[in-house]
């Protein structure tokens, strides 16, 4: 039901009723044969030392909390921050996940608009992946990411109804005029007009994101 799903909103066109990650993978990457490798690599990073806290029959259920919002609003520092109180919940960044790939490393010294083309959509493949086996093994999660796809309402429903995830959303309210002047400023290069694309999508699911979570949060975006 998730594999599908999350894998329908890297590759829209293609027939997701069996979700092979590693083709999809492959049809993205620069060198095909790296998929099984990169997938490998991801897949340890849920299983890091520390990370491993199972739910007991008498513990509640696991939770997600999302920090949602443009980039440059502060999404990672509020990360930061939750992850002091919450050590044992998986974190989720794919702009994290596409920073740590050797490939994007190399080629963002070179060009980092060739770069971000070339290795954003490997990073999607490799967190939603990443995203479906934590829900299926139960993880908590910390999960950073803008909440655009308007798939996510149906990912989050099916983890809150299907998978008994407590969702919790927290939405850093910082338009594009706050956001625009930081980006030059940012290792991670993003083209400027999908700020406007994003923003302009995530202020149409916003009122959904509210009604699906059992906590919504709206914080201000910080200001310079």
């Amino acid at each position: 039901m998730l594999r599908p799903l999350v894998s329908s909103i890297v590759d829209p066109g293609r027939n997701h009723l069996e979700a092979d990650f590693v083709s999809l993978l492959s049809s993205f990457l620069p060198e095909p044969a790296q998929a099984a490798e990169l997938l490998a690599w991801s897949e340890a990073l849920l299983e890091s030392p520390g990370k491993k806290t199972a739910l007991s029959d008498s513990a509640p259920g696991p939770e997600l909390v999302n920090i949602c919002g443009l980039p440059a609003s502060g999404k990672s520092r509020q990360v930061q921050r939750l992850a002091v109180s919450r050590p044992d919940h998986f974190l989720l960044s794919f702009d994290s996940l596409m920073e740590q790939m050797p490939g994007y490393q190399a080629d963002y010294r070179k060009n980092p608009a060739a770069a971000f083309k070339r290795w954003e959509r490997p990073a999607r493949v490799l967190g939603y992946r990443l995203l479906t086996l934590a829900v299926e093994r139960k993880r908590s999660l910390i999960f950073e990411h803008g909440n655009s796809p308007p798939q996510h309402v149906a990912v989050y429903q099916i983890m809150r109804y299907v998978y008994g995830y407590k969702i919790i959303i927290q939405f850093i309210n910082s338009p594009p005029e706050l956001v625009g002047p930081r980006l030059p400023r940012r290792r991670r290069y993003l083209p400027p007009a999908r700020v406007a694309e994003r923003w302009a999508a995530l202020e149409k699911l916003l009122p959904a994101y509210r009604a699906l979570a059992d906590e919504f949060t709206e914080i201000e975006g910080w200001k310079e």
